[in-house]
């Protein structure tokens, strides 16, 4: 339907292009074409539009913002059916809803006292009547999550929000209910693997355990390392009803305190977990690693395995660092796992190898601090705490990553189509940009224009002592590009790797379980020293096992990388939120922190303890006038020269904090000037 009716005349179609529209703070849009093309769509047009709608539109002689303007001739698609956001009702008793998304206009509710709204409940309402020139959009409620002061509710709006499907039909449910575990028949085409220690390692509170390892020590030096793997493969076949479900939601989303699975928990945390004492099927990579840390040898085969512990990072990290003695709440390893000792320090071993040969690749190694969110029996945030990575940590990520690479290899030697995990190198307008804020803080890195894994891994060696050195890791960090799936081999930039996949995690992610599949289909089918079949394994048919059309896998790699990003938004919203309902309840409060950004308008501090951001307004900077240089990203005094820049340490109290906009402002505890700066500006004015 076209806006403006019989009003419009067709145009040449020279004049007229499509493209999705980008609302713009000014109230103007900005539409790109498929070719790459901008046109301004003026204010006034934007009234019936939405950001992110699919537009028709004829080329008009005026220019808005230094593009050529469009005039709206048709909404193609429009992006947005329902939406999230907070309740108001007008002096008038006129209802609307203020969208969650700020790029979105009110939308009039007519019906708001059947569904019993009240202000400031947070609310999902279904798009009836989409806005006109000088006509609202209209809506109706069908789900109101009441007041929003509460985590639960934010989950809840933030998977509204992002779209993430969190309901299982009942027909998934039923395939899922109807899956057997493991018999004595399952295990004659398979490696009996049962009496080999092996044993899981993950978080206190995880259920769903992706993978288990045992290493032991070779005669001749070096180390045999087994992965075994979740055989999800086995129970969620191509193209059945799981599998589609678990492919549309491509992840498995972890908020704070909540997890939407990719498979029902029938699956992740029972027929699929590898929990310990009981047979579960497992895809494994068995590897010959050397004395020097590198992989000389690698096998896939079908097992069956029988864990023997469910270990947590606590209990091995205190285990490998000798602190287990420290806590004697609970029984030691050795106390335990007698027999798992000697396997622990092995791995241990291994560990340090893999990542003495991921130095000497040059592989990126970024050292973060994460936080966790501690809630009380009624859900609200007790506390936040830094979450510190330990060698445990490090063991199995590193052992992961081993198996990962082997997997990704006998994909490429096959030349069969399946997924890589790919991360191409900084491009180069990141990287100008990236230099030339280094060179801000006093920092000239000597980076090529198409710098290897190694440069970068030497700069943040330099810088990791400084006291800004997180944030010029973060900076680093932002000048990469985003890993995605793919179906073509690129290599992974980060991990200094030429090719690399995902094999670990078929359990809560979609492309793992397309590796699976791949690999599986290769064992029984195909031949070579990677590959172990056992006798009387029957062949599997390749259409029932592999995405044969090349648009088709192309199609579900991308899909799977933006149901990544779709999982990291939603979770970033929820943290976003949780921080500055933490910090609400403890307005006035004192911190220590760290200046972590400069800008024209402030400084964005980081509180040390928290790792939570907020905002200095450069009006509460002290009793002086604040300019920006931009040359060296500081703020500096006019009459006093005192200079705020990256790095500095400042201690604040917290102002104000806005749940809906998660925004949170600070002011500066005291004035930061120092005696000696105090002395420059007195001699400056004789």
């Amino acid at each position: 339907k076209s806006p403006r009716k019989s009003t419009y005349e067709l145009t040449d179609s020279y004049k007229v292009v499509t493209g999705r529209v980008k609302s713009k703070r000014e109230g103007h849009g900005i539409l790109k074409t498929a070719s790459g093309r901008e046109v301004s769509i003026s204010p006034r047009q934007m009234d019936m539009a939405w950001d992110g709608d699919l537009l028709e539109v004829e080329l008009g002689s005026k220019v808005f913002f230094g593009k050529p303007e469009g005039i709206i001739l048709n909404i193609v698609e429009r992006a947005h059916s329902r939406i999230t956001g907070r309740f108001t009702l007008s002096s008038d008793g006129t209802g609307h809803i203020l969208p969650d998304n700020p790029k979105l206009q009110s939308i009039l509710i007519p019906d708001h006292k059947k569904a019993r709204a009240k202000n400031n409940d947070h609310i999902v309402v279904e798009i009836t009547q989409y806005p006109e020139s000088h006509m609202p959009a209209h809506g109706k409620i069908i789900e109101n999550f009441g007041q929003a002061d509460n985590p639960y509710v934010q989950t809840q709006l933030a998977i509204t929000k992002h779209h993430l499907p969190f309901e299982f039909s009942k027909e998934v449910q039923q395939q899922a209910q109807a899956l057997q575990r493991p018999t004595e028949d399952d295990t004659l085409t398979r490696v009996d693997l049962r009496e080999l220690p092996l044993m899981t390692i993950d978080g206190e509170s995880a259920r769903d355990f992706d993978d288990a390892v045992f290493a032991c020590r070779k005669p001749r030096g070096g180390w045999r390392l087994w992965v075994a793997i979740a055989d999800v493969s086995h129970y969620v076949p191509k193209d059945s009803p799981l599998d589609l479900e678990a492919r549309d939601r491509g992840t498995s989303v972890y908020f704070p305190h909540k997890v939407i699975p990719m498979l029902p928990e029938a699956l992740s945390n029972d027929l699929c977990s590898l929990k310990p004492h009981v047979d579960r099927l497992a895809l494994i990579c068995e590897m010959a690693v050397s004395a020097s840390g590198k992989v000389t040898k690698y096998v896939f085969y079908e097992g069956i395995i029988r864990s023997h512990a469910r270990l947590t990072y606590n209990q091995v990290g205190a285990f490998l660092s000798g602190t287990e003695y420290e806590n004697r709440d609970q029984k030691t390893i050795g106390e335990e796992y007698p027999n798992l000792c000697e396997p622990l320090l092995d791995l241990y071993e291994v560990y340090q190898k893999l990542f003495e040969a991921r130095r000497e690749r040059g592989a990126l190694e970024f050292s973060t601090t994460e936080t966790e969110f501690k809630f009380d029996f009624d859900g609200h945030i007790e506390d936040v705490v830094p979450v510190y990575r330990n060698d445990a940590h490090k063991l199995v990520e590193e052992i992961m990553l081993a198996a990962n690479v082997c997997a990704a290899k006998v994909i490429e030697k096959h030349e069969i189509p399946s997924f890589y995990r790919n991360h191409e190198p900084p491009v180069a307008d990141r990287l100008e940009s990236l230099v030339s804020s280094l060179q801000a803080f006093g920092v000239k890195p000597s980076f090529s224009n198409a710098p290897e894994p190694k440069d970068f891994m030497h700069f943040l060696e330099q810088v990791e002592a400084r006291p800004d050195g997180h944030i010029l890791q973060t900076l680093m960090l932002r000048s990469l590009s985003q890993a995605k799936y793919e179906t073509e081999c690129k290599g992974h930039f980060g991990l200094a790797y030429q090719t690399y996949t995902h094999f670990t995690s078929p359990i809560r992610r979609y492309p793992d379980l397309v590796v699976h599949r791949t690999i599986r289909y290769l064992i029984r089918n195909q031949k070579g020293n990677h590959l172990h079949r056992v006798k009387g394994a029957k062949k599997l048919r390749k259409p029932e096992w592999i995405f044969e059309k090349q648009n088709v896998l192309e199609d579900v790699a991308k899909h799977s990388s933006e149901c990544e990003r779709r999982a990291d938004d939603a979770t970033r919203d929820v943290v976003a939120w949780l921080k500055c309902a933490y910090m609400k309840q403890h307005l006035g409060s004192m911190h220590d922190g760290q200046i972590s950004g400069v800008t024209h308008f402030g400084l964005f501090v980081t509180i040390n303890e928290l790792m939570i951001d907020g905002l200095i307004h450069i009006s509460n900077l002290d009793h002086d006038y604040y300019t920006y240089d931009e040359s060296t990203a500081r703020l500096v005094g006019e009459r006093s020269g005192f200079v705020y820049k990256i790095g500095d340490p400042i201690r604040i109290k917290v102002a104000q904090v806005s749940l809906e906009d998660r925004k949170i402002d600070f002011l500066p505890a005291k004035t930061q000037q120092s005696s000696s700066s105090r002395k420059k500006s007195k001699k400056r004015k004789k």
